[in-house]
């Protein structure tokens, strides 16, 4: 396939992992009842199916976004939110940036509101500060003990790869043939 042309202000990200279930069928399933083509249309009778997952940036027309950059995100969905609402959108929140200290000023990209991060560490923080070391310690240690014996053992990952792997996991995911504790990754 083609490198495409970018412009000004973008970039090409290979995605080479994502993740699916039974959430990402259900766009499919009823993205006319549920209206999700409204914002995630492609060329009639399709639609784009979000999956988050991995990519890494191989070319790039925006300084603040690096050849090489590592990135996270379900980018097609927060891209066409973006642009479907435009100045109406008031809030929009990045989570899970792995490099937060580092990570790309994504607001000139996007109409609407800047995403801004939400970024665990900084709420570590601000818990440090309301309770002290020894508060939050106690308050994670307690949380702790009651979330690993219930969600131990609750997600088997299973690694499909390349198209052949998607289209498999789509038909069992699609079917309702995909028992619960099963996370599909797709390497691709």
């Amino acid at each position: 396939m083609p490198t495409p042309e970018l412009g000004q202000g973008q970039a090409l990200v290979r995605v080479d992992r994502v993740g699916m279930t039974a959430s990402n069928v259900t766009y499919a399933v009823f993205g006319d009842v549920m209206h999700y083509w409204d914002f995630l249309s492609a060329e009639s009778p399709w639609g784009r199916v979000p999956l988050w997952g991995f990519g890494e940036v191989e070319a790039s027309t925006v300084a603040q976004v690096a050849v090489g950059t590592r990135l996270y995100r379900d980018a097609v969905l927060r891209r066409t939110v973006h642009e479907h609402l435009g100045d109406d959108l008031v809030h929009s929140a990045v989570v899970g940036a792995a490099h937060h200290d580092a990570a790309p000023d994504l607001g000139g990209l996007l109409p609407g509101a800047p995403p801004t991060f939400f970024f665990a560490p900084d709420q570590m923080r601000k818990r440090n500060d309301d309770w002290g070391p020894a508060g939050i310690e106690d308050a994670h240690a307690k949380a702790w003990k009651q979330f690993v014996p219930v969600v131990e053992g609750w997600v088997d990952v299973v690694v499909g790869t390349g198209p052949e792997g998607l289209r498999a996991d789509w038909l069992e995911t699609l079917a309702g043939a995909t028992r619960p504790r099963i996370g599909h990754v797709l390497q691709l």
